[in-house]
């Protein structure tokens, strides 16, 4: 499945970076691929769940008092009222 989307891109003349970041569902986070331009693609590295950003993110949400894993809407949700400020 991964090979046929890769093959749709037509990114076929140049060597491409592929990163996936998911859930856990699997028992990883992440993974880093290689697209090759004669439309293979190489598993390079993977990322274990435990080692997920998703895991700083659900601390820094309980540091904040909120619930982890149920209360992060209400971080990104925030993130639209930031005053930018150009330095």
């Amino acid at each position: 499945m991964q090979q046929l989307d890769f093959m749709e891109l037509d990114l076929k003349i140049w060597d491409t970076l592929i990163l996936v970041a998911d859930g856990r569902g699997d028992g990883l986070c992440a993974y880093v691929w290689i697209g090759r331009s004669d439309g293979g693609i190489e598993k390079t590295t993977e990322t274990p769940a435990g080692h997920s950003i998703g895991n700083l993110y659900s601390r820094c949400n309980f540091m904040l008092g909120l619930i982890p894993l149920e209360h992060e809407y209400k971080i990104m949700g925030l993130s639209a009222y930031n005053k930018v400020i150009m330095i």
